[in-house]
């Protein structure tokens, strides 16, 4: 039982082990941290302005049902915990500028997700996720999606409504194929796909008319393929722990390339053009 009973009409900041009741909440620009509410109890409260939230590595398990009566957060970090869920009421939740529930034991994420109108960065790496509901390309808003570091099999349809999304990290799963439906995100910028069972390439790639980098080493990539030399902005391309055998000479077009990371073989076939860009950063895969 909470020590100390507030009922004041508006409060501006937490007291540790004190019962909020009735009270109106009020956000702040300063992180409110887990520390800052030991034994904190909230009841029957209402709240106004946009929140920031650091509950990070707090070694939490579950999360306070208050947090979901809040509207509007500027920033929601619940990384390095122990949460294996999290609950259906994140849907209640109109606005969370960056979410991050990197480095937890959740092994789905709740449909409820695309009900929150406003995310522009999700982050859940290293969790145990085996699919991505549908509802969570309702995001239109979402710049910056992690799901590094989980157990992915595959993405469904619908990836492509994502219309607004920067960076795409899905690296370290176990994803077969290379779904062409990315290949539709005009906005990409980043795209890391690397260590996945990925056979081959879409032609598709060549409508990626944004993108600047892009991770493909440690599948089991072969070919190449043309389309790869529409890419005018890509800055830097990594192909390595692959089993590719040449290299397009539409590389050569590619004006923006600084870097094209190959493992070193002496069977690969490199055109002299690409050659003479010298931006091949070669690696011999024996001694990494």
């Amino acid at each position: 039982m909470a020590s100390k009973i507030v009922n004041k009409k508006v409060v501006k900041r937490f007291e540790k082990d004190s019962k909020y009741v009735g009270c109106t909440l009020y956000g702040s620009k300063e992180p409110l941290y887990y520390n800052d509410i030991t034994g904190v109890v909230v009841e029957n409260c209402s709240f106004r302005g946009d929140f920031n939230i650091n509950f990070s590595d707090c070694g939490l398990q579950t999360l306070p049902q208050w947090i979901f009566e809040i509207k509007c957060f500027q920033s929601l970090y619940l990384d390095n915990n122990r949460l294996s869920i999290l609950p259906v009421e994140i849907g209640k939740v109109e606005k969370i500028e960056v979410l991050d529930l990197s480095s937890n034991k959740i092994a789905k994420i709740p449909k409820e997700i695309g009900n929150v109108s406003f995310i522009e960065e999700l982050m859940m790496s290293d969790n145990k996720i085996t699919e991505i509901p549908r509802e969570l390309f309702q995001l239109s808003h979402l710049c910056n999606l992690n799901l590094r570091i989980n157990k992915l099999t595959n993405i469904p349809k619908g990836i492509s409504c994502l219309s607004s999304l920067k960076n795409l990290d899905i690296s370290n799963n176990k994803l077969s194929y290379f779904d062409k439906e990315i290949c539709n995100l005009l906005c990409l910028e980043e795209l890391d796909l690397h260590n996945n069972r990925i056979p081959e390439i879409p032609t598709e790639i060549g409508n990626l008319c944004s993108i600047k980098k892009i991770d493909l080493s440690d599948n089991k990539i072969n070919e190449i393929p043309v389309e790869i030399g529409k890419l005018e902005n890509l800055e830097e391309l990594d192909l390595r722990g692959n089993k590719i055998s040449a290299i397009p000479q539409q590389v050569s077009k590619l004006k923006n390339l600084k870097l094209l990371y190959l493992d070193y073989s002496e069977s690969i076939l490199v055109p002299e053009k690409v050659k003479n860009m010298q931006v091949i950063v070669w690696e011999d895969p024996f001694f990494i």
